[in-house]
């Protein structure tokens, strides 16, 4: 389970169109700035992802 708190901003890509039951998630990684971090994780493939801009984040499994 991800968890972000603090979500400043918040983009989810999905180009491809095609209907989703679920999707898989095939990489995913947090970079720290100066107001918090930046996490971002690839559906599938790329482009299909989220970004997000938190101050905070928390990986549960």
């Amino acid at each position: 389970m991800l968890r972000l708190f603090g979500v400043s901003e918040l983009r989810i890509d999905r180009p491809d169109g095609e209907s989703w039951d679920h999707t898989e998630i095939t990489e995913a990684r947090a970079a720290a700035t100066s107001t918090g971090f930046i996490v971002s994780m690839v559906f599938w493939n790329e482009p299909n992802g989220l970004t997000a801009h938190c101050t905070e984040y928390l990986i549960e499994p």
